[in-house]
């Protein structure tokens, strides 16, 4: 009986959509750093020094940022207070939000996880953590966009069927 040596190919692994990236760090150096990676790994940073600006520029982009990077600590307003308006707002609270800091207590990472932080990366970031980190919450932002987008759909299909009867 001859011997059938198994032959395996490797999957190549599924090529990633560029990602819209909000980017909220007031330290220069450390968003000159994130900025860097989030280009290496073939993402778009927009950037912001605060909570304030942050909110402001989501706002703003209706709909078109899929991920926010955020420092916790930050002058005008804090990455936590940003987070708990953010997750408040229905036309917001989709956005998955890293949150990328030094503060690496236990009670630092439940108050982030408690204001709705999808995931929790401590500084220095490393790019294959940030990226694994990336392709997660974009797996979670298209997926609520297209459960928000089902929602509206059978939202107009019931009003249609109200104005009937």
């Amino acid at each position: 009986m001859p011997h059938i040596q198994p032959h395996f190919v490797a999957a190549s692994p599924m090529p990633q959509e560029p990602l819209k990236v909000l980017a909220v760090e007031d330290e220069s150096i450390a968003m000159e750093f994130l900025d860097a990676q989030i280009a290496n790994l073939g993402h778009e940073a927009i950037h912001a020094q605060d909570g304030q600006q942050a909110i402001d520029i989501l706002k703003r982009a209706s709909g078109s940022i899929d991920v926010v990077l955020m420092d916790r600590e930050m002058p005008v307003m804090d990455g936590l207070t940003a987070i708990r308006r953010i997750k408040k707002d229905p036309a917001l609270r989709h956005i998955p939000i890293i949150m990328v800091t030094a503060a690496t207590s236990t009670r630092d990472m439940e108050e982030g996880l408690d204001a709705g932080v999808f995931y929790y990366i401590t500084k220095p970031v490393k790019e294959a953590m940030l990226r694994s980190v990336l392709a997660a919450a974009a797996q979670e932002a298209r997926q609520a966009k297209r459960l928000h987008e089902e929602l509206n759909r059978h939202r107009t299909s019931f009003d249609l069927i109200q104005k009937q009867f």
